[in-house]
């Protein structure tokens, strides 16, 4: 195929002959070609639409424009939603926020055990930082660690992991509900669903704690803990990689809440769980 030809395929299918394409030499451009259609327009393990999803969500990482145009339009074009699309941009910016905080301070132990740390989060999306060590210590006294289950009863000194796709709620009778009710502020499990469940349940045996992140999720059912008595701890916006959901959480429960920077969060939540553990359980 001439490099006339491979252009014309190009634009028949794109629209345009994208930059990259035009610097290829001419004996390099046809296989190129043939090897983005592959591996970019066809279906294989991922469809097309998943690729083009997954390439949006890096070109908007990149700061590429074209690329992020290119990907948003194809993946649209094949069904994807506004919705779908807004997440994958969340996606991205909380993968980015987990690049950022790990660096060299986090060996894979405390890593590990600053996810096993978090009740419920947003699947993969976790804060962890130069407090990782310190919040790991707040839990290693912890018996055992479980994915949470429908109908699980609760125990003292056991983490509960959300299982993906699900809400989870804390129940009166002292048990764990799953729920597939719709996503709240595009996530399943919610921290909402689970802060509002769980300050029902608990009052003021409740502490709640909202991270960095780029939705609002959260902020509400940390305001209904800090209604029932519970305590309401938010991470300093100026320390958090995507301020909007401590800031909002912050705006929601008002002066009441402890704002700790992420450097003290680990002692702050040591002190926290000496405190109430003196004083009577702390859910």
């Amino acid at each position: 195929m001439s490099r006339s030809d491979t252009d014309r395929d190009i634009v028949a299918t794109l629209g345009q002959v994208p930059e990259f394409f035009k610097d290829l030499p001419d004996a390099q451009l046809e296989r190129e070609w043939a090897t983005f259609k592959e591996v970019q327009l066809g279906d294989s393990a991922l469809s097309a639409r998943e690729k083009h999803l997954i390439g949006y969500a890096v070109a908007a990482a990149t700061h590429c424009p074209y690329c992020t145009y290119f990907h948003q339009s194809a993946t649209k074009m094949m069904g994807t939603s506004d919705e779908q699309l807004e997440e994958a941009r969340e996606r991205k910016e909380w993968s980015l926020e987990l690049v950022r905080g790990v660096g060299d301070e986090v060996t894979p132990r405390t890593f590990e055990l600053s996810l096993r740390g978090d009740v419920a989060e947003h699947d993969d999306r976790v804060e962890v930082g130069a407090a990782a060590d310190g919040v790991s210590r707040c839990f290693e006294r912890a018996r055992a660690v479980h994915e949470a289950e429908d109908k699980m009863p609760l125990c003292n000194q056991t983490i509960y992991v959300a299982a993906p796709n699900y809400h989870l709620l804390i129940e009166r009778n002292r048990s764990l509900s799953l729920s597939i009710d719709e996503p709240v502020h595009h996530s399943r499990p919610a921290i909402d669903v689970l802060f509002e469940s769980a300050a029902d349940a608990y009052g003021p045996a409740v502490a709640g704690l909202v991270l960095s992140g780029a939705n609002q999720d959260g902020a509400e059912g940390l305001c209904q803990i800090r209604q029932a008595g519970g305590v309401a701890i938010v991470q300093a916006p100026a320390t958090a990689s995507s301020p909007m959901m401590p800031e909002t959480a912050m705006r929601r429960v008002g002066p009441s809440a402890h704002v700790v920077r992420l450097v003290d969060l680990g002692a702050f939540l040591a002190r926290l769980v000496g405190a109430k553990t003196r004083g009577g359980d702390l859910l």
